[in-house]
């Protein structure tokens, strides 16, 4: 496939944002911002940004209160609109 899932966006964009977790041991290590909302996912199909709310509870736990698509990063649709020349004059 030349894409990424859905699921598997989200699950990187969270764990981006919970301390010494892989994900954001290597985007601190690139120098990119960590504590951004949005985590941007590069694939072969193009760039999906994900926005997501990760707190850590005064127990230690962590808790994503929202993970969420911004948009799609493949067309869903193609169309054409036919619109009569008297509704553009």
């Amino acid at each position: 496939s030349q894409s990424i899932t859905t699921d598997g966006a989200i699950c990187l964009a969270t764990a981006a944002q919970i301390e010494s977790s892989i994900v954001h041991n290597i985007i601190q290590a690139s120098g990119q911002d960590s504590a951004s909302d949005f985590t941007y996912i590069a694939h072969p199909s193009g760039i999906m940004p994900i926005k997501a709310l990760v707190e850590q509870l005064s127990s230690g736990e962590w808790h994503v209160e929202y993970a969420t698509v911004v948009q799609s990063a493949r067309r869903l649709m193609e169309g054409a609109v036919c619109v009569p020349a008297s509704a553009v004059n």
